[in-house]
């Protein structure tokens, strides 16, 4: 029985442990750096530990409890008197005086001297004090709310809720554009134009040749799948901002994936552009055209021949007028 007793015990302070580590891997990934140095995420962590110790010694407390109801019932169905059972149960039992200290139990020979003076269907009913473990918490958030609303609300001592808020939003903003300026430039498909120095289209051509060349050929002539990227006809637009859009985005229902999830807007930039430089190449099987003709616009060519005001216009044979 003494052996039963010991495994019982080892099982529940194995468990304990067994969960605190796992309780400090969650606090590691999921809080934030800055709640270790904030005083109410100190204040926090030490309620919560009491918490974690209170809820230790209630089921310690509740084991060891049903561990001596068990080796009871186990002497008293070998034939033991009651009283030897209890005689050999206090001889064996050790001492208890930080649990009692902690329970306030009343030993099950003192019950009488706390039943109250009415039952229900012949149970009585107990008047057991509380457990000062649980007063003590009680009077711990008490004193913890009283802390807390001098801190942030009385005396303005720490940051309130709009505070907190706006400095993690600028501390995202800030790792958003850290994040973006590691992907290189921001592009989108408003502010794309075309690439045409020789490094981003060795990119872009590493990028096609890796993830285009299976519906549209390495010359860019299309296949069964793609279509041909070398002709003026286009189904998604020809433009730059075409191109890329339709790189980001994807044609899923015609098989073709968004590559936005695998491409940073750089990468997709430099593949749109090497896109545009194939058309009018010569591949060696063209599929035929398909969708619109696409006309590259082009800027209107400023006029410098008209005349300046203020210049003075001179006629020949008429030196002199205007």
């Amino acid at each position: 029985m003494k052996n039963i007793k010991f495994k019982y015990a080892l099982s529940v302070v194995a468990a304990m442990l067994l969960g605190v580590p796992v309780l400090i891997a969650q606090g590691t990934t999921y809080a934030q750096p800055a709640f270790w140095d904030d005083t109410f995420g100190i204040m926090l962590i030490a309620g919560a530990a009491i918490v974690v110790v209170a809820a230790f010694v209630t089921i310690l407390r509740m084991f060891y409890s049903l561990m001596n109801l068990q080796e009871m019932q186990y002497l008293k169905d070998a034939g033991m008197d009651v009283k030897e059972i209890q005689k050999k149960m206090k001889a064996e039992k050790p001492s208890t005086k930080v649990l009692k200290s902690l329970t306030k139990a009343v030993p099950l020979s003192k019950e009488k001297d706390i039943l109250l003076d009415h039952d229900y269907d012949g149970i009585g009913e107990l008047d057991n004090p509380l457990p000062p473990w649980w007063v003590a918490l009680f009077w711990i958030t008490i004193i913890f709310a009283v802390v807390y609303w001098g801190y942030y609300h009385a005396f303005d001592k720490g940051p309130g809720q709009e505070e907190m808020y706006a400095t993690e939003m600028e501390a995202a903003e800030a790792a958003v554009a850290n994040y973006l300026n590691e992907q290189g430039e921001v592009v989108d498909e408003n502010s794309v134009v075309t690439l045409t120095d020789a490094s981003a289209l060795a990119r872009g051509k590493e990028i096609y040749d890796s993830k285009c060349v299976a519906c549209h050929l390495s010359d860019g002539g299309g296949n069964n799948i793609g279509p041909n990227l070398t002709d003026n006809y286009w189904i998604h637009g020809g433009s730059i901002q075409d191109i890329f859009s339709t790189i980001k985005y994807g044609v899923v229902e015609k098989g073709m994936l968004a590559w936005e999830t695998q491409l940073g807007p750089a990468d997709m930039q430099k593949v749109a552009s090497y896109v545009k430089s194939l058309v009018g190449t010569t591949p060696a099987n063209p599929k035929a055209p398909q969708g619109e003709l696409y006309v590259e616009e082009t800027a209107p060519v400023e006029d410098t021949s008209a005349p300046v005001e203020g210049d003075t216009e001179v006629v020949e044979g008429v030196e002199g007028q205007e």
